[in-house]
C-alpha cells in the first residue's frame, strides 16, 4: 500500500530495572531531589527560556542565543566548546523517553552545512516533529518542523532518522510511527528532508502502511538507512504484510536517492523478513564488509506485553531477497530491547555489543563473511541501569558504548575500544544527579555525540547532550 498523505512547502531556518525490560516511558529516578546538581546546562526546566518565553511554543523551548553569525561553517573539533561538557539542548515538556531507543537517531551531523541538527517533539506539539540546528554543540535555534496528521503517542522511540552527502547534498530520511489520536490504527509514515544551511525543506509524507490492532507494539523502533547505491530502506513493526504486526517489515525504495531538490518517496510492498513470537522494539540497518547491507532488530522471542528476549537478529541482502534471521550472539541471555548497538569502523568491520538484565556484556565482530567473539567490556563498579539504552559509537577504528550507570545519581558512562584487544574502563561522562534514560547518540566521518532525556523529578523533561571523542 502506498499512498502520498500531503506535501509540505519549504521550511525556512526559521527502564525499569530488571525481566520487564523495555519501559514505556520511565527513566532511572535519581536518588536524592533529581536536581541537576552543578550541572552547567544553559536551559531551565520551569520553562522559562533565555528569551524569556514559555515552553507552551515548541519553538520557544530552544535556547535561542545564536545569532546567523553564529552558524560559522567550522567543523566542531574535539577540543572546541562543547566536547568537554554537558549542554541543556531543549525542554519536551512530558515526554520521558524523549530521545527514544538507543539503536535509533535523532540527532546527524550535516557535513556540508557544517551544522548538528536535532529532531524531537514536546508534549504539547506531539504531532509536530521540530529541529533544532547548532554549529557548535552549545548554541541552539529552532529550525523547520514537519506537522502530522496522527500522533507519535508520546514516544521517542516512535521515529528515527537517516543522514546521506549524497554529491555534496545533504539529505535526510525519516521513518515515523504514529498514530490518530483517538483511533488504535498504527501508521508507519516515511519522510525526506533537503538541508541548506540553516534551511531544512521537507517534501511530502508518504503512508506506507497501517495496521489495527498493535497497540502493545509501542515503541515500535522503526529504521531507515541510505544505502552505497542510493536505495532507501525502512523497517517496521506496523505493517500490513502478511505475518502480522511487530515482525521486521522492510521495504526499499522505487527511485535512487541523488540529493535533488525533490524525491518520489514510493516504496516496494513490505516483507515481513523475520516473524517475531513477540514484538520487535528496536531496529536498526548497517553495512559490513564490501557494503553488505545488513538489518538488525531485537528477537522478541517473548509473548506480549513481556518485552525482554534472548538476542538480537540479522539479515542480510543479496541484491534480490532478503536472508532469514539469524541469531548476533552465540549464546541466548535475558536483555532489554534498549540495550544493544551497532556500528560500522572504517575498515569495513561491524560491531555488535549487547548488554543482559544481569548486567553481563557480549561483544562481536561481522567483517562481512564470518563472525568473530570479542572481549566484551568490562564490569561497571556503578553498575548499570537496564533498559536506558547502550548506544555504540565508531570512530574510525575504535569504538565506544555510551551508557546510564546503575548508581543514585544516574552516572553517563562510556567506555572505549581502541583498536585493540580489549575495551578500557570506564569513564564519567556526566556526574551530577538527575533522573537520566534513553541514551542515543551520532557517530559520523567529522564528529561524535551524545543525547538523553533528563528530568527534574516533577514530571518535566528536556533533552541534554555533549560532544566525544575516543
Amino acid at each position: 500500500m502506498r499512498r502520498v498523505l500531503w506535501a509540505l512547502v519549504p521550511l525556512g531556518a526559521f527502564a525499569a530495572v530488571g525481566a520487564c525490560a523495555l519501559p514505556r516511558s520511565g527513566l532511572a529516578k535519581a536518588g536524592d531531589d533529581g536536581g541537576v546538581a552543578g550541572s552547567d546546562a544553559s536551559v531551565p526546566l520551569d520553562g522559562a527560556m533565555e528569551t524569556g518565553t514559555s515552553d507552551a511554543a515548541g519553538a520557544g523551548d530552544v535556547a535561542s542565543d545564536a545569532s546567523s553569525s553564529d552558524v560559522t561553517g567550522a567543523d566542531v573539533v574535539p577540543t572546541e566548546a562543547g566536547s568537554t561538557g554537558t549542554v541543556a539542548i531543549v525542554n519536551v515538556g512530558t515526554v520521558s523517553n524523549e530521545t527514544g531507543v538507543g539503536m535509533g537517531t535523532h540527532l546527524i551531523y550535516a557535513t556540508n552545512a557544517k551544522l548538528w541538527w536535532l529532531f524531537w517533539f514536546d508534549s504539547t506539539q506531539t504531532q509536530t516533529i521540530q529541529t533544532s540546528y547548532s554549529p557548535d554543540f552549545v548554541h541552539w535555534t529552532a529550525g523547520g518542523s514537519l506537522p502530522l496528521s496522527l500522533d507519535l503517542q508520546g514516544q521517542g522511540g516512535n521515529f528515527s532518522v537517516a543522514y546521506a552527502d549524497v554529491q555534496g547534498a545533504d539529505v535526510v530520511h525519516l521513518a515515523i510511527g504514529a498514530s490518530g489520536t483517538t483511533e488504535p490504527t498504527r501508521h508507519h509514515l516515511h519522510a525526506r528532508a533537503l538541508v541548506q544551511g540553516s534551511t531544512i525543506t521537507f517534501g511530502s509524507i508518504a503512508d506506507l502502511s497501517d495496521v489495527s490492532g498493535a497497540s502493545d507494539t509501542d515503541p515500535d523502533g522503526p529504521a531507515t538507512f541510505v544505502d552505497s547505491a542510493g536505495t532507501v530502506w525502512d523497517a517496521t513493526g506496523w505493517s500490513d504484510a502478511t505475518g502480522g504486526v511487530g515482525n521486521e517489515a522492510i521495504s526499499g525504495s522505487t527511485s535512487i536517492e541523488q540529493g535533488a531538490a525533490t524525491w518520489s518517496n514510493v516504496f516496494d510492498s513490505e516483507d515481513n523478513v523475520y516473524i517475531a513470537m513477540g514484538n520487535i522494539h528496536s531496529r536498526a540497518f548497517a553495512t559490513a564488509g564490501a557494503n553488505l547491507l545488513l538489518a538488525l532488530c531485537d528477537a522478541a522471542d517473548t509473548l506480549a506485553p513481556t518485552t525482554t528476549s534472548s538476542n538480537v537478529e540479522w539479515m542480510s541482502w543479496n541484491g534480490a531477497a532478503w536472508s532469514g534471521a539469524t541469531d548476533v550472539f552465540a549464546g541466548g541471555k535475558t536483555q532489554s530491547p534498549n540495550d544493544w548497538g551497532v556500528a560500522t569502523m572504517t575498515d569495513g568491520h561491524m560491531h555488535v555489543t549487547r548488554r543482559a538484565t544481569d548486567g553481563s556484556w557480549d561483544h562481536v565482530r561481522y567483517d562481512g563473511a564470518a563472525w568473530t567473539t570479542l572481549a566484551p567490556p568490562p564490569a561497571d563498579t556503578l553498575g548499570s541501569a537496564t533498559g536506558q539504552g547502550a548506544v555504540l559509537l565508531a570512530s574510525g577504528t575504535n569504538a565506544a558504548i555510551v551508557t546510564i550507570a546503575g548508581d543514585l545519581a544516574n552516572t553517563v558512562r562510556m567506555t572505549v575500544w581502541n583498536n585493540g584487544a580489549s575495551f578500557g574502563p570506564w569513564t564519567t561522562l556526566e556526574g551530577t544527579t538527575a533522573p537520566r534514560g534513553w541514551v542515543s547518540g551520532w557517530s559520523g566521518a567529522k564528529n561524535n555525540a551524545v543525547i538523553w532525556t533528563e528530568g527534574d523529578g516533577t514530571g518535566r523533561y528536556r533533552i541534554m547532550g555533549r560532544v566525544v571523542s575516543f
